[in-house]
């Protein structure tokens, strides 16, 4: 029969009110190697004609969702109207 908390002496000696507990922290590195392969190395001239191409293609996405976004709005007025009548 395995003692549980409940089941040891009930009358306790002034040294074992005293316990104390000794916790022990470990932790476990992973070692992270960073390496750049020649491959992603890129000029800033580059990287700046990278950003303009990928801005104007946001510029232009920014303008076809204000559009769909007007036109959604109609569309829910429409229907607001149908449901009216």
């Amino acid at each position: 029969m395995v003692a549980t908390w409940d089941d040891s002496d009930s009358s306790t000696s002034e040294s074992e009110n005293h316990e104390q507990a000794n916790v022990c922290f470990m932790t476990i590195q992973d070692e992270v190697i960073y390496s750049k392969p020649n491959s992603l190395e890129f000029s800033f001239d580059e990287l700046l004609d990278a950003f303009e191409e990928f801005h104007s293609k946001f510029e232009i996405l920014i303008s076809k969702n204000e559009v769909l976004k007007n036109k959604n709005s109609s569309l829910l007025k429409e229907l607001s109207a149908i449901k009216k009548n």
